[in-house]
C-alpha cells in the first residue's frame, strides 16, 4: 500500500469521524492537522496571530510559564536552535525544541531533550487540546493554520512536561510569527543572519525584513545578534534598545576565530565576554556552521549568567562535537558513492553552503540533484550551483506532508533559465525526486549534492528511507530515536544494565564453552557494522598499549582531528572506555547512544550465540558512538589478545596495526611461548592494512613478518638506536632523539618520567607519521613537542604527594611491565628507599613479579581489592598466598597486610623516609584512585 493511500484512508477516517474523537496513530493527527494546510498571505498574518493568541488563551497561556529562547533570522536559526538545545540537554537540563519544517515525521517539530515523542504520549497531549481546536475554528479569527496549532501545541506539551527551557524556531519573519505570543520578560531573543526571502510577506528591502525580525524581542529581554549588515544592525540595535533588552553581537575575528576544517569537523576558538574556548571542535561540516554554533554558546552562557548555573567547558566541548542537524551539509555514503545533502533554499542560504563545499572539497565538479519550492529566487542560487556543476538533475517534490500548500517549481522552468541565462545545458528532469535520486547516484563517478529546499530533502528522505536504513549509511546526522517516555535513565541505571553483562571471565578461553567471536560480529552487524566506516587505529600488545594509544590520540586530536579513543579498563569512571579528543563523552550522551543500541542487543539469541560480555558490549557501543560523533580516526586498544578479540571486527584496509611489546601473559587463554601470543596479537593484522611494530624477539618479529605478508602488507619495525636514542631521564621527564625518515626531531621533552614510555612515544609518532602520510595531513613538530611535554598517563608512573609523603602509582600488572617499571623506579630515585604497597589480580604471576619488587624493598604492605566496577568479577590474589610466598622465597619479614588498601596507605605516609609504591595492578589502582582524596 502507497503511502499516499495509507494518508488518504486516515484523511477519511478522520473527516467521518464524530468530533469527539480519539487519536490513537500520529497519522490520524498529521491528517487531521493537514486539512489546516492554507496558502500564507500577508493580508491572513494579523488574524491568524490574533486567533493563535486566543488559542493559547484557552489552554492557560503555557508559552508565558517558561524560560524561552527565541529565535528569529533567515539562515542558520534551525542549527542555531538545535545546538543551544543540545548544550542545554547536556547540562541536565529537560529541554523543548520547536522546529520547522519536519523530515521524517510530524513530531520532529516538539522535541523533548532531541527526542520526539512516544505515539501514545504525543496523541494523548493532543487529545487533550483537540476540543478546543473544534471549538475555536470557526471563531472570526479563525479557521486555524496548521503551524498555528503545532506552535501552540509545543508549548502546551513543553508545559506539561516541565522544561527548564523551550528553544522555538520562528517559522516566517517575527512580529507576526505564532511563535512570538511568548512575550514575557524571561526570554532570550536570538538572532541569526537576516537577508532577502519571504519577500512577498515580510517586505522587499532588508530594513522591512530586519523590522518584522527584530519584533520578537520584547521589554527586559536578552538579545543576541550575529553581526547583520549595516543596515539590520542598527535595526536590531535600535529595537533593543527601545525595548530596554541587553544586546550582545556575535562577530568573526573577535567572537570566533582561527577556523580550521579538517575531514569532518571544524575547530574554531570563542570568546565572548568572561568566556573563552580554545579549539572547539564542531562535528558540523560547513564554514557558517561555526557562526550558529557560537550564537548557541552565547546564549547559553546568558542563560547561565541570568538564571545562576554554571555553564561547563567539557560540556560545550562535548555537545559541539557531538551534534547532528539533518538536511544541513549532511555526508552519507550510498554503494561507496558520496552523497552531499542540504536544505538550502534561498541565495543566502546557498551561497554560505556552496562556499563551505569548495572548500572542503577544492577544485571539484559535482552532480546536482534540484528542487526549489515555488515563489524562492531560484535564479539567484542557481549563480552559485553552475560553476560548480558537471551535470544537474531536476526534480519536485509533493506537498501533502507539510505546513502549507507548498508547490515546487517546474523543472522545465529551472531547466529553461539554465539555457537561456547561463548557457548550461547538461540538465536532465526528473519530477519524482526518488527516481530522480536513483538515475543521479548511478549515473555519477564523484559527489552527488541535494539541495534547493528542505521540502525537497523531506520528500527525499522519506521515498529512500528504507534504502538509508538497510545500508546504514550515515556518516553525520541521524534519524530521531522516539522517547518511548520522557524520563530519562540515570547514569547509574545505564551502568547497572551494562554491568549486568558482566561474568566471572569476560574473556572466554579460546575454543572454551561460552566462547563465540560471531555474537560480537552479529551485534556490529545489527547496528549496521560502524567499525567498517571510519578508520580505525588498532593497538595490541602485552606491555604498553594504553599507553600508545593515548598518545596517538593526543597527537592526532591536536593536529585539529576528531578521535575516538577506547582503552580498558577505566580507572574512576565508566566513560573513560569511550573517549572522543581524550574527554569522556557527556552522561546524557552516553546514555543516549546505550539506549539506541539496546534493540539490537536484545536481537542477540542467547541460546545461538552465547551471552553477550561486557566487554563485548562496550566495545561495539564505542564503535557506534565514533561512527555516529563523525570521528576521523578510532584509537582502539584490544582488551586481550587480538585475533579473537572483540575489537577485531574492525576489518577495514584502511586501518593501521599496531603492536607494542610482546611477553608472557594471560598465557592459559592465549597459549605458553612468545610465538604463539606474537600469532594472537598479529591477528588484528588485516589485508593491506599498515602495520607498524615496536622492536620484539627474533620468535615474535617472524611471526609478525609472516602474517603481515599473507595480508599482502609489510611491517615496519621501531627500533632503539634507529628510530629514538640519546634517551636522557631527568627530574620530571625524559628527553631523547627521533628519526624516521624526513621526520627528524632533536631533544624531544617527554613529561613522563619512566624510559619505557619512549619506546611507546615513539611508536605512537611513527604510527601518526605514516597516517598523515597516507592522508596527506601535514606533521607539525611544534605540536607533537607540545603533546609529548604535556602528555599524562593515570595509572602509570603516576607521581602525587599526600601529607608531605611521596606516592608513586604504577598500574604493571605483568612481568614484563613490572620490570621496565622497576628498571624505571631505580634509574629515577637510585639513592632512595622504598616501601610498596601491592596487591595482584588472581591468575597472574605475581611470583615472578615479586622477584623486581622485593629486593627493592624496605617493607611491604599486602593488601585486596574489590573489582566491582570493572569488565569482569574480579578477584583478587590472597593476601595469604602473597605473604607466605614472600616468606618462604625471599628472607625479608617486614610485611604487614591490609582488607583495605586505604588503611595501609594511611599508614605508611607516617614514614617520611621512604618513597611509598604502589603497584601490581590496575584494578587496585582504580579502587585506590577513587578514595585517596579522602585520605
Amino acid at each position: 500500500m502507497t503511502k499516499n493511500l495509507v494518508f488518504k484512508q486516515a484523511l477519511r477516517k478522520v473527516k467521518n469521524q464524530h468530533t469527539h474523537m480519539n487519536f490513537k496513530t500520529v497519522i490520524e493527527v498529521q491528517e487531521y492537522l493537514y486539512t489546516f494546510r492554507t496558502k500564507v498571505l500577508k493580508e491572513d498574518l494579523e488574524r491568524k496571530f490574533q486567533f493563535a493568541q486566543i488559542f493559547a488563551e484557552e489552554l492557560g497561556n503555557p508559552q508565558n510559564n517558561r524560560k524561552v529562547i527565541h529565535a528569529a533570522g533567515t539562515s542558520g536559526k534551525g542549527s542555531t536552535c538545535a545546538i543551544i538545545s543540545h548544550i542545554l540537554t547536556n547540562h541536565g537540563f529537560k529541554t523543548g525544541l520547536s522546529i520547522s519544517p519536519h523530515l521524517y515525521d510530524l513530531r520532529e517539530r516538539l522535541q523533548i531533550n532531541g527526542r520526539i515523542l512516544d505515539e501514545k504520549i504525543f496523541c494523548g497531549y493532543f487529545n487533550k487540546i483537540y476540543p478546543i481546536i473544534e471549538k475555536l475554528k470557526n471563531h472570526k479569527f479563525g479557521p486555524p493554520s496548521f503551524f498555528e496549532i503545532m506552535i501552540v501545541f509545543a508549548y502546551y506539551v513543553f508545559q506539561k512536561e516541565g522544561v527548564d527551557y523551550a528553544v522555538m524556531e520562528t517559522g516566517q519573519g517575527g512580529r507576526l510569527d505564532t511563535t512570538n505570543i511568548a512575550n514575557n520578560k524571561n526570554k532570550i531573543a536570538v538572532m541569526t543572519k537576516i537577508g532577502l526571502d519571504h519577500i512577498d510577506i515580510l517586505g522587499d528591502t532588508l530594513k522591512k525584513i530586519s523590522i518584522e525580525k527584530s519584533a520578537i524581542i520584547h521589554p527586559g529581554n536578552i538579545v543576541i545578534s550575529i553581526q547583520q549588515r549595516k543596515v539590520a544592525q542598527q535595526i536590531v540595535s535600535d529595537y533593543a534598545s527601545k525595548m530596554k533588552s541587553k544586546f550582545g553581537t556575535i562577530s568573526r575575528g573577535t567572537n570566533y576565530l582561527n577556523i580550521k576544517t579538517s575531514h569532518q569537523t571544524i575547530q574554531f576558538d570563542f570568546a565572548y565576554k568572561k568566556c573563552t574556548f580554545e579549539k572547539l571542535i564542531l562535528s558540523l561540516s560547513g564554514l557558517y556552521q561555526v557562526e550558529n554554533a557560537s550564537m548557541a554558546i552565547a546564549a547559553v552562557y546568558e542563560a547561565s549568567k541570568r538564571d545562576s548555573f554554571k555553564m561547563k567547558e567539557n560540556i560545550v566541548r562535548s555537545s559541539l562535537s557531538s551534534i547532528k542537524t539533518l538536511g544541513r551539509f549532511e555526508e552519507l555514503f550510498v554503494e561507496q558513492k558520496r552523497i552531499i545533502i542540504d536544505g538550502a533554499h534561498n541565495p543566502q542560504k546557498m551561497s554560505a553552503f556552496i562556499k563551505s563545499l569548495k572548500k572542503k572539497h577544492p577544485n571539484m565538479m559535482f552532480d546536482f540533484l534540484i528542487g526549489f519550492k515555488k515563489g524562492k529566487d531560484y535564479k539567484e542560487m542557481l549563480k552559485y550551483i553552475v560553476p560548480i556543476a558537471h551535470r544537474i538533475f531536476v526534480s519536485e517534490f509533493e506537498k501533502d506532508d507539510q505546513i502549507d500548500d507548498v508547490y515546487p517549481e517546474k523543472g522545465r522552468d529551472v531547466k529553461k533559465i539554465l539555457a537561456e541565462e547561463y548557457g548550461f545545458t547538461s540538465v536532465t528532469i526528473i519530477p519524482n525526486s526518488e527516481v530522480a535520486f536513483n538515475k543521479a547516484r548511478k549515473a555519477i563517478n564523484g559527489h552527488l549534492v541535494v539541495t534547493g529546499s528542505l521540502y525537497l530533502i523531506s520528500d527525499l528522505y522519506k521515498r529512500i528511507r528504507s534504502m538509508i536504513n538497510e545500508m546504514q549509511k550515515y556518516e553525520t546526522g541521524t534519524i530521531l530515536p522516539i522517547a518511548k517516555n520522557t524520563k530519562k535513565p540515570t547514569y547509574q541505571e545505564i551502568r547497572d544494565f551494562l554491568y549486568s553483562f558482566r561474568s566471572k571471565n569476560n574473556f572466554y578461553s579460546l575454543g572454551s564453552p561460552g566462547f563465540n567471536f560471531s555474537r560480537v560480529m552479529r551485534l556490529a552487524e545489527l547496528l549496521g557494522n560502524p567499525q567498517n566506516k571510519i578508520p580505525v587505529i588498532h593497538i595490541a600488545g602485552t606491555s604498553g598499549k594504553g599507553s600508545t594509544c593515548g598518545m596517538i590520540s593526543h597527537l592526532l586530536g591536536s593536529h585539529g582531528l576528531k578521535v575516538g579513543l577506547s582503552i580498558s579498563p577505566h580507572l574512576l569512571d565508566l566513560r573513560e572506555r569511550i573517549q572522543i579528543n581524550n574527554s569522556m563523552i557527556s552522561v546524557e550522551l552516553f546514555g543516549k547512544y546505550i539506549q539506541e543500541i539496546i534493540p539490537a542487543i536484545q536481537q542477540i539469541d542467547e541460546a545461538k550465540y552465547g551471552k553477550l560480555t561486557f566487554f563485548e558490549v562496550m566495545i561495539v557501543a564505542a564503535y557506534y558512538i565514533f561512527w555516529k560523533e563523525g570521528v576521523d580516526y578510532a584509537v582502539m586498544e584490544t582488551g586481550l589478545g587480538g585475533l579473537y578479540d572483540a575489537t577485531n571486527i574492525a576489518t577495514s584496509p584502511n586501518n593501521i596495526a599496531v603492536i607494542t611489546k610482546l611477553g608472557l601473559d594471560h598465557t592459559d587463554i592465549l597459549g605458553k611461548t612468545i610465538a604463539k601470543i606474537a600469532a594472537q596479537k598479529a591477528g588484528i593484522i588485516h589485508p593491506k592494512n599498515i602495520v607498524i611494530s615496536t622492536r620484539q624477539s627474533s620468535s615474535a618479529t617472524s611471526v609478525i613478518r609472516e602474517i603481515a605478508q599473507k595480508n599482502q602488507t609489510k611491517a615496519l619495525f621501531v627500533e632503539s638506536s634507529i628510530h629514538y636514542k640519546h634517551i636522557n631521564q631527568q627530574d620530571e621527564q625524559t628527553s631523547f632523539d627521533f628519526e624516521n625518515g624526513k621526520c627528524k626531531y632533536k631533544n624531544l621533552i617527554l613529561s613522563l618520567q619512566a624510559k619505557y614510555q619512549v619506546e611507546n612515544a615513539s611508536l605512537a609518532l611513527v604510527v601518526v607519521q605514516k597516517t598523515f602520510i597516507r592522508d596527506e595531513i601535514t606533521l607539525q613538530e611544534k605540536v607533537v613537542r607540545e603533546v609529548f611535554m604535556n602528555i599524562k598517563t593515570p595509572g602509570r608512573f603516576q607521581e602525587m604527594t599526600i601529607r608531605g609523603k611521596k606516592i608513586i602509582i604504577d598500574g604493571a600488572h605483568n612481568p614484563q611491565k613490572m620490570s621496565k617499571f622497576i628498571q624505571s623506579l631505580k634509574k629515577r630515585y637510585s639513592d632512595s628507599t622504598f616501601d610498596f604497597l601491592i596487591g595482584f589480580k588472581k591468575g597472574k604471576d605475581y611470583k615472578e613479579m615479586l622477584k623486581y619488587i622485593v629486593p627493592l624493598s624496605q617493607s611491604i604492605f599486602i593488601s585486596e581489592f574489590q573489582g566491582d566496577d570493572q569488565a569482569m568479577m574480579i578477584v583478587p590474589e590472597s593476601r595469604k598466598k602473597i605473604r607466605q610466598t614472600i616468606e618462604s622465597e625471599y628472607t625479608f619479614d617486614q610485611i604487614s597486610d591490609f582488607a583495605d588498601p586505604i588503611l595501609a596507605i594511611k599508614k605508611a605516609i607516617k614514614n617520611h623516609d621512604t618513597i611509598f609504591v604502589i603497584t601490581g595492578s590496575l584494578y587496585m589502582i582504580s579502587a585506590i584512585l577513587k578514595k585517596i582524596k579522602n585520605i
